[in-house]
């Protein structure tokens, strides 16, 4: 299942992002107009339940590693790498560390290839899966599993995705996707 994946930068406006994911909720209260972040940001992304899934259907491809690995998949936050040297930051003014990217910032997500050249989401269980797949400097996008499958499969710019290029590589085509999407 080992295929050479090439690293392929593409350009892309975060309008895209912020239209398809709305980044965050917002809350409610009168007195706070604040974005919340799906998931706990302050807190490194890391998915062991996934990656020993991945593990465990890498070594057995069975029926039943795939029904775990397919659950685990769908309860996971995923890394996209992209990288943000075009984009204009507005720094934080209370979380330090933290931004906002200007309306119209240009961004770099990068993509994979599978062996037929068609474009693949590269996503990752964790920081030490990107820097085994890149040397570069990158930014991260943060996803929830259902907004990592909307963001392959909508605008038909992706054949699917690629869990962990650098390592597990395991490649999930279009219709797999849209059957996580309805689990």
């Amino acid at each position: 299942m080992k295929n050479t994946i090439d690293i392929v930068v593409c350009v892309t406006m975060l309008a895209f992002i912020v239209t398809l994911f709305g980044c965050g909720k917002r809350n409610k209260s009168p007195s706070h107009n604040k974005v919340v972040a799906p998931v706990d940001l302050d807190k490194p992304v890391k998915n062991p339940e996934l990656v020993t899934a991945l593990d465990a259907y890498t070594n057995n491809p069975s029926p039943e590693a795939r029904t775990t690995l397919s659950a685990k998949l769908n309860k996971a936050i995923f890394l996209l790498p992209m990288m943000t040297d075009l984009a204009q930051i507005i720094p934080s003014e209370t979380d330090p560390g933290q931004g906002t990217f200007e309306k119209g910032s240009l961004l770099k997500v990068f993509i994979a290839t599978d062996a037929d050249g068609n474009l693949l989401l590269p996503l990752f269980t964790d920081g030490a899966s990107i820097r085994s797949w890149t040397t570069q400097a990158v930014t991260t996008l943060v996803l929830p599993a259902q907004d990592a499958w909307g963001f392959a499969t909508t605008e038909g710019t992706y054949s699917g995705v690629v869990i962990n290029p650098g390592g597990h590589n395991l490649e999930l085509k279009r219709s797999e996707l849209e059957k996580l999407k309805t689990n």
